[in-house]
């Protein structure tokens, strides 16, 4: 089964591949985290920046909408007027989120911010951590990105011993276990190993995309500088409307390659939007599934 729930002319398509999209069938990749006898896990997210959580907002949301804890931490310095979007974001997605306020290049996988990771984790005891891929990380021109999957997983090595940071245990702390680990697909090689449906908090996703302003108008000047202007109106029906104010042409941006995205995710798994991911540790299903 496919939905066509946004139409895509072939001239879409072929810009969409010249920007980065892999636009293909993944073959045979039907498991999807649909199945009602699951129950919602907690989530703990370590990125750089807000816009990684709005990638995978819609399954934050999900988890959010079922009941479960998900809290996003947030390395980056952000000034007061970003921090005021981020708390909107984090509010329309119905998730907690934490700034730590490290200066954008000097983000460490130091002991004291390992520490620091690790009482967060201890006392929010989550089942799955979801960070940057290795592979993502190594490819963007951020050594933030790097550093930050290397924060996360030495900080999962370590929450659950109680001989690392035992003075968090003398304060009352219990060392913690976490389950999984799951890393966002963003397509530079290979495969997702499950695609989340997230038809209904889609609309969340997108929201909480575009409570991010200051990111709109940031991508709007990026993409006049990156790419030519023919490119930019078979990527976007409403260029013309929009390309004088690089804030309408950000949002144009994040809302048409945001549906353009989950909608192929959902097409893997026969679902209208979906949300990949990669996965650390095997996915416990009770059945085989179609």
């Amino acid at each position: 089964m496919t939905f066509a729930v946004v139409e895509r002319t072939d001239k879409q398509l072929q810009a969409y591949k010249h920007v980065g999209f892999h636009i293909l069938k993944f073959g045979g990749l039907k498991l999807s985290h649909t199945r009602k006898e699951q129950n919602a896990a907690s989530v703990f997210v370590l990125f750089t920046d807000p816009l990684g959580v709005t990638d995978i907002g819609g399954t934050l949301a999900k988890h959010a909408k079922a009941g479960a804890k998900v809290l996003a931490v947030i390395l980056w310095e952000y000034d007061s007027a970003v921090m005021k979007q981020i708390a909107n974001m984090s509010s329309i997605l119905g998730i907690k989120s934490k700034i730590l306020g490290i200066k954008r290049g000097e983000v460490q996988a130091d002991l004291p911010t390992k520490k620091r990771i690790v009482k967060m984790i201890r006392e929010f005891k989550p089942d799955i951590a979801v960070t940057f891929d290795p592979d993502f990380a190594a490819n963007t021109t951020y050594g933030d990105h790097i550093a930050t999957h290397q924060l996360m997983m030495e900080a999962l090595g370590l929450c659950y011993r109680g001989n690392f940071a035992p003075e968090q245990l003398k304060d009352g702390l219990e060392t913690h276990i976490v389950r999984n680990v799951c890393y966002p697909f963003w397509g530079l090689r290979g495969r997702p190993d499950v695609v989340v449906d997230i038809t209904e908090t889609f609309e969340l996703k997108l929201k909480a995309t575009l409570a991010l302003t200051g990111q709109s108008e940031s991508a709007g000047r990026f993409l006049k500088r990156i790419y030519p202007e023919n490119l930019l109106k078979a990527l976007l029906p409403a260029y013309d409307k929009v390309k004088l104010r690089d804030k309408k042409l950000g949002e144009a941006w994040q809302r048409d390659r945001r549906k353009v995205a989950a909608q192929f995710m959902g097409e893997q798994v026969d679902v209208p939007f979906g949300e990949p991911f990669r996965c650390i540790s095997p996915i416990k299903l009770d059945y085989l599934t179609t």
